[in-house]
């Protein structure tokens, strides 16, 4: 019998308003909901919870009687394709971390090369099994994106914040590896950047113009979130870790993050890392 395991706090407020929406994706893990123009998550048991999703106690999603553009009613219970999922017994999961850590730059610098050994073992197996040309680029602009901002971002702030800006939507995919790359460095450097440092008035712009740019609903989503320093608990299990300096925290969810899509998690951490290494400059 399919139950619900946990509600995310977003989604609870949806089910309470009682709100209705459309499936807009069915896939092994993860169906997407359309309400009103606001995606939601119906996950699998596999995958990391969120605010705006509903995990489910399936591990496979793609068996079920389910396909792209069935309604979904949130009422007392939701209501899915004849599927009724009540959510009286379910978790319901919260974001809730402080708005910022301190922590010195030798610090951030020694968890960013943490980060970096942690990629590096990815980095050669992402080039090798991956030959698709489009990903290689992808992931060389990237890399230039985010060197110019680190070395201009005092100097040159708009041609910085551009050069960020251009890579939403870079990329294939439901969420293109630039938005990934883009949503690790948002959450980074919300929880990790001092008020007095040079970087916060870029990123305080940089957060304005996200919302104009064009990417997919879901990737939108996701970068709405990350924009308040929002994600999913392995990156909140990340966050702890870094705050509290506990580097088996910090490795177990960095690992699990890197497990996420087929290069979702690499890209997020990529970016993650970027924006703690300009914090520590």
């Amino acid at each position: 019998m399919l139950k619900l395991l946990s509600l995310g706090a977003d989604f609870k407020k949806a089910v309470d308003e009682k709100l209705a929406g459309k499936v807009v994706l069915v896939s092994r893990r993860a169906l997407l909901i359309d309400v009103n123009g606001t995606i939601f998550e119906m996950l699998s048991s596999k995958m990391p919870r969120s605010t705006i999703s509903a995990v489910l106690s399936r591990s496979e999603l793609k068996d079920l009687p389910i396909n792209v553009g069935d309604p979904v009613s949130f009422r007392e219970s939701i209501l899915l394709n004849g599927i009724e999922l009540s959510p009286q017994n379910a978790e319901v999961w919260a974001w809730n971390l402080k708005k910022r850590y301190n922590l010195s730059k030798r610090a951030l610098s020694k968890v960013s090369e943490k980060i970096e050994n942690i990629l590096s073992v990815r980095h050669p197996i992402l080039l090798n099994e991956v030959r698709d040309p489009l990903l290689r680029a992808t992931l060389e602009k990237i890399y230039l994106a985010f060197s110019f901002c680190k070395s201009y971002f005092e100097k040159e702030p708009n041609q910085s914040m551009q050069a960020v800006l251009d890579i939403v939507g870079l990329g294939p995919g439901l969420t293109p590896a630039g938005d990934d790359a883009l949503a690790g460095f948002l959450i980074g450097t919300y929880y990790f950047t001092p008020r007095d440092h040079p970087l916060s008035g870029f990123l305080n712009g940089l957060r304005n113009e996200i919302g104009c740019k064009t990417t997919t609903a879901y990737s939108k989503r996701l970068l709405g979130l990350a924009v308040n320093g929002i994600s999913n608990e392995y990156v909140r299990g990340l966050i702890l870790g870094i705050a509290h300096q506990n580097y088996y925290a910090l490795t177990i969810n960095s690992k699990k993050i890197l497990r996420l899509g087929a290069t979702s998690g690499y890209f997020f951490l990529l970016g993650f890392m970027k924006g703690l290494e300009m914090i520590a400059l």
